[in-house]
């Protein structure tokens, strides 16, 4: 597993000077959201062959930040503050909720993943401590079968 990360990384850093993003600090990187005008969105199909080819699987998650903040505001418990924290950010909310899915479910997955361990691999993203800094909190919060 790890030569075939290594092979990836190494195929990667190639790539982002031909079809990446150059940076403030004149570092180049890939994130698709950025990806998306009209002028790049081709390039992300060399990036997907990489990822395809030395990735085991992918998942992902997606949700829509008004509908989020909609269903915040629909909830009410009389007598009772609700303590939104963790819904408050969009991408930690959608972090938690990948995790939770990803761990409630695994044993579904036990053909496709076995029992090996399985590497994370996260962008970038402005939130990216906070989302690091929040993994043992949220471990310690999920029950012990997962």
């Amino acid at each position: 597993m790890s030569e075939n990360w290594a092979q990836f990384s190494v195929e990667w850093e190639k790539m982002l000077p031909k079809w990446g993003l150059l940076d403030n600090q004149g570092n180049y990187h890939f994130h698709f959201g950025e990806m998306t005008t009209p002028e790049r969105i081709s390039n992300i199909g060399f990036f997907l062959d990489t990822l395809y080819r030395h990735s085991l699987g992918f998942i992902s998650i997606k949700i829509n930040k008004n509908d989020l903040k909609r269903a915040r505001a629909r909830i009410f418990v009389p007598n009772m503050n609700i303590d939104w924290a963790y819904a408050e950010d969009p991408y930690f909310f959608t972090f938690r909720a990948l995790m939770g899915m990803f761990y409630q479910s695994r044993g579904e997955m036990k053909d496709y993943f076995s029992e090996e361990k399985i590497d994370f691999i996260f962008d970038n993203h402005i939130n990216k401590n906070i989302l690091v800094s929040s993994w043992d909190e949220y471990l310690s919060n999920v029950p012990a079968e997962l």
